[in-house]
């Protein structure tokens, strides 16, 4: 019924051609959207880049940007001056002004350093129905082909037929040849080199083929420039339009500028004025990634809860079995196991670790020890540990579940961290610091006490902070805090231990955040084989992307300098203008080195700038098909050995020659044995009549 009705909504809402009038959740047009998206007018006189400036200034790769190369990228982006020239320039509206700042951000390939148009465009989405992948065709590069449908959901199917006349069910399975007269895997390598999400193309390209290619936020990313993409299949081309959605209700052109110009900052002010909001909500702060995967859940639910209510019965039955051979025995919203029983009829736990933010720690920590449990009790040998997707989360927790797998003491335990000097760091920390009453329950970051340092020592004052050391990064030199870190409980330890072999780290690229530093730290120990899957062809694959440090953003910087005022008396000089509309700056503001590197000088490069290569790359595409990847797995790690026969035989063909062969060397047998047998005849008699005659002279 749900599924009627929003057809029925959908209707009425073709007829009314208002400006930004907008139903939450009811699909819209193409042009509606972008629209309504570009009606905003661009306000010459606003301070927006100036505290975009004075926020970045809080980066801590700001200086080594300015000149660094990594595998793929060299840098030579100097912040201030690219956002000083946007300044210079005008725009024909908001929306444009706001994406050339995205730019500059994006620019930097760190998924923790984004730039967030106010929420009135985050609320826009483009949907494009027909999900891709790739598969191996024999030739050099795999094809390109129509894999499923967006969510894999009837009811957005029905949906976009009611709206283009195209049923988009009807091309899956289809080879697809060219898209928008690019060869298609060439369209998806230089779409997908556009993502921000890391710093590696292969795992831009997985994340596109995954997300980006069929959902765009608005609020993230720029307008397509074209309504529909054309898609050229082996029996014909067709255009397919996107289709839109709005995740808010607006009722006018007006209500959008309005919610688009106006500030909403100032009237939550006074909710984090209470330690005990503050203590929930800043144990961590979202990336971006993560964000941008809660919304588009939130789409996907949307679209599916019909298909959901029907499959769910079905999903029952099934007795949590996925693809026939992948058995879920114990799962949460961060947090799978089950087992997995290769075609080498040999055992796999299966831990999908989604998230290091699960909704219930106690539940995710019940789920680990329950799988270790099982995998012991029922003496399974491997353990592949699967981060797919994996976008980070509490840090915490991360180091938490390395201990309890490993517990290696080697130094360094939890990873050396640094922070940027800056204007505004310089005044958190050391105002903060010099402050007795200034704790980390509410000063957060910029307590001393929330800090180690190298030699387990916490800190009681500002000299870790400052005078600090220096390194030559970028173009000069740059002022950075010693090296610090957190502690947290380690005594979480796991009943078994895994040797290099059979503990299985798997990954598409978008390990990100935590789950970055999480699995580096096994890689650089050497403790794990590591699987990939997908990226681009015959290319080199990281196994994790953006492994920055900490990500922070401009929201948490404004009430931290309302903070330290309300409870502590200090005063910040000179802070930072609040935006005057709910738009957001995150970035990365602690950095960390690399877990095989104790001590750090000049020539030290800090981990998001790292390459750490995958072992083992499986050319697979279809990332939601868990069995045919664990099988990849097996298949690698315990192969099964078997004979070739020559392709070019028929069936028949080959039973005869298998006959006429059996008769030719059934015939060489028995003359190799006459003739053996006559040499070793002829050869006694010889020496019988040798050792005869020597006697006989005796």
């Amino acid at each position: 019924m749900k599924l009627i009705f929003l057809l029925i909504f959908l209707l009425f809402s073709f007829s009314n051609t208002q400006l930004c009038n907008f139903q939450a959740n009811y699909a819209e047009y193409y042009s509606s959207i972008v629209e309504c998206a570009r009606s905003v007018p661009f306000q010459e006189n606003n301070t927006v880049i100036e505290t975009v400036n004075q926020i970045i200034e809080e980066y801590v790769f700001k200086d080594i940007v300015q000149n660094i190369s990594t595998e793929f990228h060299h840098f030579q982006i100097n912040l201030t001056e690219e956002l000083n020239q946007i300044n210079q320039q005008t725009f024909s509206n908001d929306f444009d002004f706001q994406q050339s700042i995205s730019d500059v951000l994006d620019s930097l390939y760190d998924a923790h350093t984004s730039y967030v148009k106010p929420l009135c465009y985050v609320s826009l989405y483009l949907i494009f129905p027909l999900q891709l992948a790739l598969k191996e065709n024999g030739s050099s590069n795999p094809e390109v082909y129509v894999s499923g449908i967006y969510a894999n959901s009837d009811n957005i199917a029905n949906i976009y037929q009611s709206m283009t006349g195209i049923d988009p069910r009807d091309y899956i399975g289809e080879t697809i040849i060219t898209i928008d007269n690019q060869d298609a895997l060439d369209y998806l390598l230089n779409e997908s080199s556009k993502l921000s999400i890391s710093k590696d193309p292969s795992s831009c390209l997985n994340q596109y083929l995954q997300n980006d290619f069929m959902v765009i936020s608005l609020g993230y990313s720029p307008i397509p420039e074209k309504e529909n993409r054309t898609i050229q299949f082996n029996s014909g081309s067709l255009g397919f339009p996107f289709i839109g959605i709005s995740i808010s209700t607006f009722n006018s052109q007006s209500d959008f500028q309005t919610q688009c110009l106006s500030g909403l900052n100032a009237t939550n002010l006074e909710k984090f004025k209470s330690k005990s909001f503050k203590e929930k909500e800043r144990k961590e702060v979202l990336s971006p990634v993560l964000e941008k995967k809660r919304i588009k859940q939130m789409i996907y639910e949307y679209f599916t809860s019909k298909d959901n209510e029907n499959q769910k019965k079905e999903k029952e039955e099934k007795e949590n079995v996925i693809d026939g051979s992948v058995i879920i025995f114990n799962t949460s919203n961060a947090v799978n196991f089950g087992v997995f029983t290769g075609d080498s009829e040999i055992q796999y736990g299966i831990l999908q670790v989604t998230s290091f933010v699960p909704n219930n720690q106690n539940e995710f920590e019940e789920i680990v020890d329950y799988g270790m449990e099982y995998i012991q009790s029922n003496n399974i040998d491997y353990l592949i540990l699967d981060l797919k997707q994996n976008g980070g989360g509490y840090i915490d927790l991360s180091y938490q579940l390395f201990h309890y797998f490993f517990n290696l003491t080697t130094e360094p335990i939890y990873g050396n961290y640094d922070f940027r000097h800056s204007n505004l760091n310089d005044q958190f920390f050391i105002k903060c610091a010099q402050n007795e009453n200034c704790t980390n329950d509410i000063a957060f970051l910029y307590s001393p006490l929330l800090w180690y340092n190298k030699t387990e020592q916490q800190c009681t004052n500002e000299d870790y902070y400052t005078p600090g050391i220096s390194y030559l990064r970028g173009e000069g030199v740059s002022q950075y805090s010693t090296p610090i870190h957190e502690v947290s409980d380690i005594s979480w330890k796991s009943p078994i231990q895994f040797d290099k072999n059979h503990f299985i780290l798997l990954s598409d690229g978008i390990c990100g955040s935590s789950c970055a530093v999480f699995s580096s730290k096994i890689i650089q120990n050497n403790l794990s084989t590591t699987f990939t899957i997908g990226g681009i062809p015959n290319s080199e694959m990281g196994f994790n992307s953006f492994p920055g440090g900490q990500v922070y953003n401009s929201e948490y910087i404004f009430y931290d300098i309302s903070d330290l005022e309300y409870y502590y008396g200090i005063v910040v000089d000179n802070p930072p203008t609040p935006f005057e509309s709910d738009n957001e700056v995150s970035f990365t503001y602690r950095e960390i080195y690399p877990f095989d590197t104790n001590e750090i000088n000049n020539s030290t490069i800090p981990l998001e700038f790292m390459f750490l290569p995958t072992e083992n790359k499986l050319n697979i595409w279809d990332f939601s098909n868990e069995s045919l990847i664990y099988q990849g797995i097996d298949s690698y790690l315990n192969p099964i050995p078997s004979p070739t026969p020559n392709p070019n035989y028929t069936k028949s063909e080959s039973s005869e020659a298998g006959l006429v062969a059996g008769l030719i060397i059934s015939t060489i047998a028995i003359l190799a044995i006459i003739l053996v047998f006559g040499f070793y005849s002829a050869k006694k008699k010889k020496d019988s009549q040798k050792i005869y005659e020597t006697v006989d002279d005796n």
